[in-house]
């Protein structure tokens, strides 16, 4: 038995331009149960996902999940960046981070994506302040330039226009 089948003429054009299309074909030889509800996901998956967007979805959820797990790992870190007129900074790391992390685990899976995209919007709007309160105070920051600090503000909107477009995000779903 061969390890990657012929070319499968039902599925879409878009899988052979996918990264991971190898795998689909190679799920289309199981020949169990596990085998359908696999290929089921998969199809489900690429059907869901334009062509390069697949790359984006993964870095987003790359980017995200590790900002994350850095929440966790060293609080210290961002409460530094949280305003002084927020309450209970500890807490809204520890939030934020938790955020993060459901929201890389959300774009992975293409019945979540929206929710997931439209909540990570929310989430780069929600910390906003903290880079406001950063370029506003860069000697609290000495290790970081002013302009860095400055430069993170339009890029905040540029990486929320790359997860609305790479997420292919329409109106909000609820």
């Amino acid at each position: 038995m061969a390890l990657v089948s012929a070319p499968d003429t039902h599925l879409p054009q878009c899988v052979y331009q996918w990264p991971l299309a190898g795998v689909l074909r190679r799920v289309k030889r199981l020949p169990d149960r596990t085998g359908d509800a696999l290929r089921a996901r998969l199809h489900s998956f690429v059907q869901h996902t334009p062509p390069m967007h697949g790359p984006s979805i993964y870095l987003i959820a790359l980017l995200f999940g590790a900002a994350g797990v850095a929440h966790f790992v060293w609080p210290a870190v961002f409460v530094r960046i949280v305003p002084p007129y927020l309450p209970a900074p500890r807490t809204l790391v520890y939030l934020s981070g938790a955020a993060e992390l459901l929201g890389a685990v959300g774009v992975l899976v293409p019945g979540l994506r929206t929710y997931a995209g439209w909540g990570l919007l929310l989430l780069l709007l929600a910390v906003f302040p903290a880079n406001i309160h950063m370029a506003l105070h860069p000697g609290e920051f000495g290790r970081i330039p002013a302009w860095a600090l400055f430069l993170r503000l339009p890029l905040q909107f540029v990486l929320m226009g790359w997860i609305y477009g790479a997420l292919a995000l329409g109106p909000v779903p609820w």
